[in-house]
């Protein structure tokens, strides 16, 4: 029993001893106990986990703790549907998130005129204009715009919402990659300028796979070097290091077969 008594005191002791300013965070009392503060400063969003943030509230004390924290969740909110005009957009009932830029929003185009006895029977504009084209669309292929028509008569202008374009796609041939060089699979983008739209994703070069050094140039009286090539077909890339001379290749009188370099042996000893 006094063993487990001494165990808990000891252990006591540490907890307070990791809990302190000096060995957490700053501070020249080891007596101190961190006095937390609230949790805040989340980084999660709707679709990503994060994490937050909470401080010791003493003076002069910077000992902190971050927790994970999981993806918020949509916030939902639901719309009702809207007709369309002759002048603005309608959509669907639809859904979209307060916090995100998540929606299910679809927009129905405008109407267009239908004259009845010389009068539009939706939005009640009189048949007595000379309109001409419409023109000065500024929807992109995700935003939606406005364009407009002038009269050639009388000068009136009639401006009108525009659906978003949608992406102009165009497909690019895949690029294999070499030893050097990126490439990619094919892949769609969007060829209407201004537009940053693609699924490209690049492949990393493979960087060379050289074979063993080989050629060695170095003889007995000379250094050298002995080259490697990459293996990869089409590249030409190869590599170099220096060698050391080469061992004597000593024949049986002594000279080696290669430089004529004699090997000086000492006579005998004499027997005594």
């Amino acid at each position: 029993m006094k063993k487990l008594l001494l165990f808990a005191v000891v252990i006591s002791a540490l907890v307070l001893s990791l809990a302190s300013c000096d060995i957490m965070g700053g501070g020249e009392d080891n007596s101190h106990i961190h006095t937390m503060g609230e949790w805040g400063n989340s980084t999660a969003t709707c679709e990503a986990a994060g994490f937050e943030e909470r401080k010791c509230t003493a003076d002069d004390c910077d000992y902190s703790e971050k927790r994970t924290v999981a993806a918020l969740g949509h916030d939902i909110v639901t719309n009702e549907a809207k007709a369309p005009t002759c002048s603005t957009l309608g959509c669907e009932a639809y859904e979209n998130c307060t916090r995100c830029t998540y929606t299910t929003r679809v927009d129905i185009a405008t109407l267009e005129h239908n004259y009845v006895d010389g009068v539009c029977s939706h939005c009640g504009l009189e048949d007595d204009h000379e309109f001409g084209e419409w023109g000065g669309n500024t929807a992109t292929c995700i935003t939606t715009g406005t364009e407009k028509r002038t009269c050639s008569g009388c000068g009136y202008v009639e401006v009108r919402e525009t659906l978003a374009l949608g992406h102009n796609k165009v497909v690019v041939d895949a690029k294999a990659p070499d030893c050097t060089n990126t490439g990619w699979n094919a892949y769609e983008k969007c060829d209407r300028e201004g537009c940053a739209y693609t699924t490209f994703v690049e492949l990393k070069a493979l960087g060379h796979d050289m074979g063993e050094y080989g050629n060695n140039t170095a003889t007995c009286e000379t250094t050298g070097i002995e080259t490697a090539e990459c293996q990869r077909e089409g590249c030409e890339h190869t590599e170099t290091r220096e060698t050391e001379k080469l061992p004597h290749n000593y024949g049986d009188d002594n000279y080696c077969d290669d430089c004529d370099w004699y090997k000086y042996m000492l006579p005998p000893m004499p027997a005594t």
